[in-house]
C-alpha cells in the first residue's frame, strides 16, 4: 500500500518512455502516416508544418539546456561558498530538474535547503541558500529566458500554463516535462493545416484579430466609443495612410456588409458612423501641414461623396492625407443634394474633384454625380476613388 503512490507515476513514466522509444524507432513510418492522415491534398503544407515544428522544438530544447546549465553552474558555485556539502551534485540536479516546468526548480532547491538546515548551527546558511535560489530564479526567468528564447516557441504564457495542467493530468510528471514541446507542435500544425487552425488561434502568440477586426469590435460596443485609444497605438508604428487603408476603410465596409446581411441594425450602423466621424475629427485637428503650404486659400481638391455618409467618411480621410502632403483639400457633406454639390464645387473654384465610393455605393452613383459636375463645369478634372474595392467594378 505504501508503494502505491510511487508505483503509479513510475508506471506512467515507464509507459511514456517505452512509447517514446518505439516512436523514435518508427519515426519515418509515423511521419508518413501522419502526412497521409492530416495532409490529404496538402502534402507540401503538412511537410513544412512538421519541419517548422521540429525546428521550434529543437530550438526550445537547446535554449532550455543553455538556460539550465547557466542556472546549475551558479547554484553549484554558490552552494560551495555557502558551505553546503556536495555542491556540484546539487548544481547538476538543479540543471536537470529545471527541465520540469514550474515545480522542477523548487524541488531541486528543497534538497540543499534542507541539508543546510541540518549542517548549519544557525539560520545563516539556510537563508543564504534560499536567497541564492530566489535570485537565480528571478535572473533566469526575467533575463536569460526572454533573451535566449525570444519567439522560439510561439505559444502564449497562459497557453503554456493550461497545457502544463492538461498534460500533467493526462501523463503525470512526464506530461509536465513534455507539455511545452507537445503544445508547440499543436500550434505549428494549426498554422499550416486549416482543419487544425483552432489550435493556432487558441494557443499561439499571434494576434487573434487583425487591426481592422479589433477596431470593429471596439467601435461596435454600446456606450462610449473607445476606438481612439487603439488608433493612437496604431499610429505609433504606422502612417495615417495605413490606418485609413487597413483599418478604417475595412471597418466601414464590414459594417455595411453586416447591415445587408441583417446582423446589424440601422441604429448600430449610425452609431459606428458617428464614432468614426468623431475619430476623423480628432485626427483632423492633428494634421501638420508642410511648411509653405496655404490651407486658407482656395482648395485645390474637393472630395465629394457618391451617395451616403460612408462615402463622406472616405472623402474626409483623403482630404486629411492631401493636407498632410501640402495639397489644399476640402470634403463635402453627404447631406447635400446633387445640385447643392455642384453649386458647392463651383463656389470653391477647385481644379480637381474626387468622388469617393465605398460599397454598397457603386460606380453608377459616381457616374451620375460626375455627369452633373461635367455638365456644369466642363474643364473640371474628375477622379473616382473606389475605396475598399478588391474585385472588378463595372
Amino acid at each position: 500500500v505504501m508503494l502505491t503512490p510511487v508505483l503509479g507515476p513510475l508506471g506512467t513514466a515507464s509507459l511514456v518512455l517505452l512509447l517514446l522509444v518505439f516512436m523514435l524507432l518508427q519515426r519515418e513510418d509515423l511521419r508518413n502516416r501522419f502526412i497521409r492522415l492530416i495532409g490529404q491534398g496538402r502534402i507540401s503544407a503538412t511537410t513544412r508544418a512538421m519541419d517548422d515544428a521540429g525546428y521550434r522544438v529543437s530550438r526550445y530544447l537547446v535554449m532550455q539546456l543553455v538556460v539550465n546549465v547557466t542556472y546549475g553552474i551558479p547554484v553549484a558555485i554558490g552552494l560551495y561558498f555557502i558551505g553546503v556539502p556536495n555542491a556540484i551534485l546539487w548544481g547538476t540536479l538543479a540543471a536537470v530538474l529545471r527541465f520540469i516546468p514550474y515545480v522542477g526548480p523548487w524541488v531541486a532547491a528543497a534538497f540543499p535547503i534542507l541539508l543546510s538546515l541540518t549542517v548549519s548551527p544557525d539560520w545563516t546558511a539556510p537563508l543564504l541558500t534560499l536567497s541564492l535560489f530566489v535570485v537565480l530564479e528571478l535572473l533566469s526567468n526575467n533575463v536569460m529566458e526572454p533573451w535566449l528564447y525570444g519567439s522560439s516557441t510561439g505559444v502564449t504564457p497562459i497557453a503554456l500554463i493550461v497545457a502544463a495542467l492538461f498534460w500533467t493530468w493526462l501523463w503525470g510528471p512526464v506530461g509536465l516535462v513534455l507539455a511545452t514541446p507537445l503544445t508547440v507542435c499543436l500550434v505549428v500544425m494549426g498554422r499550416h493545416i486549416p482543419r487544425l487552425a483552432f489550435f493556432a488561434v487558441a494557443l499561439s502568440d499571434d494576434e487573434p484579430l487583425t487591426p481592422a477586426e479589433d477596431f470593429y469590435q471596439r467601435i461596435h460596443r454600446t456606450g462610449e466609443h473607445d476606438g481612439m485609444e487603439m488608433v493612437d497605438t496604431y499610429l505609433k508604428t504606422n502612417p495615417p495612410g495605413a490606418l485609413f487603408d487597413s483599418v478604417l476603410i475595412p471597418v466601414i465596409t464590414a459594417a455595411e456588409r453586416d447591415l445587408r446581411l441583417g446582423v446589424l441594425e440601422q441604429e448600430q450602423l449610425e452609431f459606428i458612423h458617428t464614432g468614426l466621424g468623431e475619430i476623423l475629427d480628432d485626427l483632423e485637428l492633428r494634421v501638420i501641414q508642410p511648411e509653405g503650404s496655404d490651407s486658407t486659400g482656395t482648395p485645390t481638391v474637393c472630395c465629394v461623396p457618391a451617395k451616403a455618409i460612408r462615402d463622406e467618411l472616405a472623402g474626409s480621410m483623403l482630404a486629411q492625407l492631401l493636407e498632410q502632403s501640402g495639397v489644399s483639400a476640402t470634403n463635402a457633406s453627404s447631406r447635400m443634394t446633387t445640385g447643392e454639390l455642384v453649386g458647392w464645387v463651383m463656389e470653391t473654384d477647385a481644379t480637381v474633384v474626387c468622388i469617393s465610393v465605398i460599397s454598397p455605393s457603386t460606380i453608377t452613383h459616381a457616374r451620375y454625380v460626375s455627369s452633373k459636375l461635367r455638365a456644369a463645369i466642363p474643364d473640371l478634372k474628375i477622379i473616382v476613388g473606389l475605396w475598399g474595392t478588391t474585385g472588378k467594378t463595372t
